[in-house]
């Protein structure tokens, strides 16, 4: 499971504030230094005391469920006795894998990557910079779409000329709670207009008449239908 508590350079772990340097998070993946979802872990890129003052931090989220998520960094003066900001920066912040695989990479001086996660899986955070004192915080923002389930349409009129179109869809979403769709109509698979009612005029006998629909979703997934195909238009 996704960790529920931080063991960061600030307070590994604990509730007291440490010095800036005086612990270090790994530069590989590891499940010691953890970050747990939206609450900020500080670190340090890197200590004055290091050999080099380049440094990477990994982070492990733990095992994530199936969603998708956001993680950004930002520089963060967490300790004024020390002050790296003259100088020092953040360069990128990096999303890997169980294996080891960079799943992305954000090069900014204040971060954010969104990644999705598909089946439960340790994930890593690294921040990498020179000289800088940094937060970094993650959340998940909604789960992973489930493709709405479209049932055939139904329609109120006729097929011939001078009558209006009517058509109406049930469907199953995993969330569209405002019930709001488009209705798009089709003549020979042309395009004719996107509302709620189709008027069918002389000019369009003997022409297939179908309709088709889409949603976006309260997790904001556009969710588009089939085509169905409702008759031939008549005389």
């Amino acid at each position: 499971m996704a960790w529920l508590t931080n063991y960061d350079e600030r307070y590994v772990g604990g509730i007291y504030h440490h010095y800036p340097g005086l612990f270090d998070a790994y530069s590989i993946p590891n499940s010691t230094f953890r970050i747990s979802e939206g609450v900020a872990a500080y670190g340090v890129l890197n200590s004055p005391f290091a050999t080099s003052h380049y440094g990477k931090d990994v982070y492990s989220f733990g095992i994530l469920g199936p969603g998708k998520y956001q993680i950004s960094a930002s520089e963060f003066l967490w300790d004024t006795s020390i002050d790296f900001q003259n100088g020092g920066y953040i360069n990128s912040l990096s999303v890997i894998d169980s294996v080891g695989i960079y799943v992305d990479t954000s090069i900014s001086a204040s971060p954010d990557i969104t990644f999705s996660v598909n089946e439960p899986s340790d994930f890593y955070v690294e921040i990498d910079g020179f000289l800088e004192q940094y937060s970094v915080t993650y959340t998940k923002i909604h789960e992973l779409n489930t493709p709405t389930v479209w049932n055939f349409p139904s329609y109120t009129g006729n097929l011939t000329a001078g009558s209006t179109l009517d058509a109406s869809v049930t469907y199953d979403d995993n969330g569209n709670s405002d019930g709001i769709y488009k209705t798009h109509w089709y003549l020979d698979d042309l395009l004719q207009s996107t509302s709620e009612v189709f008027y069918l005029g002389p000019e369009d006998s003997g022409k297939a008449v179908s309709v088709a629909f889409d949603l976006t979703d309260d997790a904001g997934y556009f969710e588009a239908s089939p085509q169905y195909t409702l008759g031939t238009m008549y005389s």
